[in-house]
This record gives structure tokens, C-alpha cells and sequence, in this order.
């Protein structure tokens, strides 16, 4: 019985060591040559873009890598300076067409579904919201959702007291709210762009970040 269970024992493990990658080889594997350098555009930054990044724990090395580099020392602010107002210049890229996307008859897996479903928040069968998208151009995905975009951002005029009061109570009205009253914080700009997003059938969600 010892001698078959060492056996059956050995086996296993032979098995388990080719299994897990731990068996040792015969020949050595060879190394693989490095991929090229593939450029995507030039060192010219004359067309960049001029960011402003306010927050802390920043990777300093990544941040200032390509193809973007910070202007200037990072300036500590807030509280014992713990917290860095930093100045991003990052390059333009100039990326491949991608065929257009069609808006009608697309149908999305239903992890992304539920980024078209209406809420409180982005109602959107209301007649403004319903009317707003309506009037935005674009029959491919991209172009609609780049129209959206900067229509909802000339639709609201910011109201800075309103943002505070968000700030301390996470007051944020809905959509069709937010355009009847034309004013709106972030949380409103948002809700609108989502709402006119959903109705027209594009899925898209809510992140929370500031740039």
C-alpha cells in the first residue's frame, strides 16, 4: 500500500509540476526580440493642448512622461500643501478613422443596456429633453455624441452658488429640470449629456473625476 500510494503520489505531483509550469525544462526559452518604437506622431508640441490638474498622489514620473510634459514647478496648495496645482501640456495625436457606428438598430450586451435605461436623474421622455435631442445633429455615434457634447455645454450657464450648495448637500437637479431652468454645476451638465444621450439611444454612465 505505501509503495502504490508513493507512486500514485509522484505521478500527481510530475502531473501538477508540468500543470503549474513549475517542471524544469530541457532547453532554455528563448528570448523574445523587443516590439519597435512606434511613433505616433512628431516631438512638435506647438499644436498642444494646455491642462490644468488639480489633486495629490500623483505619480510625477508618469505624469510628466510622454507625450505630455509639465510646464513649470507643480505648485503645493491646500491644506499644509498637500495637494498639487499642476500644468499638463499634451500632444495632439492624430488617430486612425474609425468606421462610423450607426445611432439606430444597435444592440448592446446587457452590462451596457442598463446605460440606456431612464432615471430620475436622466429623465428623459419629458418635452425638453425630448426636444433638445432631437434637434442635435449627427447620424453616426461619434458625431452625435461630439454635438451633444458641445451643445449641452452652451445649453446651461454654470451657477457657482448652486455648486456649492452641491459641494456640502449633493444636490443636483434632473435633466429636464436643469433645461428649463438653463442654469446648472456639473452635476446638471452631466445629467443633461446622459439624458440626451440615453434618449437618442446611445448607453452612457456617470463618472466622477475632476480635470
Amino acid at each position: 500500500m505505501r509503495l502504490c500510494f508513493c507512486k500514485c503520489f509522484c505521478g500527481h505531483l510530475a502531473f501538477f509540476l508540468l500543470l503549474s509550469g513549475c517542471a524544469v525544462s530541457p532547453t532554455p526559452t528563448p528570448t523574445p526580440e523587443p516590439p519597435e518604437e512606434i511613433v505616433n506622431f512628431s516631438d512638435d508640441y506647438a499644436a498642444g493642448r494646455l491642462y490644468r490638474v488639480i489633486g495629490k498622489d500623483f505619480d510625477m514620473d508618469i505624469m510628466g512622461s510622454y507625450p505630455q510634459y509639465i510646464d513649470g514647478e507643480p505648485e503645493p496648495i491646500g491644506f499644509q500643501g498637500n495637494s498639487l496645482d499642476i500644468r499638463l501640456v499634451v500632444k495632439n495625436q492624430k488617430y486612425d478613422d474609425l468606421s462610423p457606428v450607426p445611432i439606430e438598430n444597435q444592440v448592446y450586451p446587457l452590462t451596457v443596456q442598463h446605460y440606456l435605461e431612464e432615471t430620475e436623474a436622466t429623465a428623459y421622455s419629458g418635452e425638453l429633453v425630448t426636444q433638445f435631442a432631437s434637434e442635435i445633429e449627427g447620424e453616426d455615434v461619434m458625431t452625435y455624441v461630439t454635438n451633444a457634447t458641445e451643445t449641452v455645454s452652451k445649453a446651461l450657464i454654470y451657477d457657482v452658488e448652486l455648486g456649492q450648495e452641491m459641494y456640502y448637500d449633493n444636490l443636483i437637479a434632473n435633466a429636464e429640470d436643469a433645461l428649463a431652468a438653463q442654469s446648472g454645476c456639473c452635476g446638471e451638465f452631466t445629467n443633461l449629456l446622459l439624458a440626451t444621450l440615453r434618449c437618442k439611444g446611445i448607453p452612457a454612465r456617470f463618472v466622477m473625476g475632476i480635470i
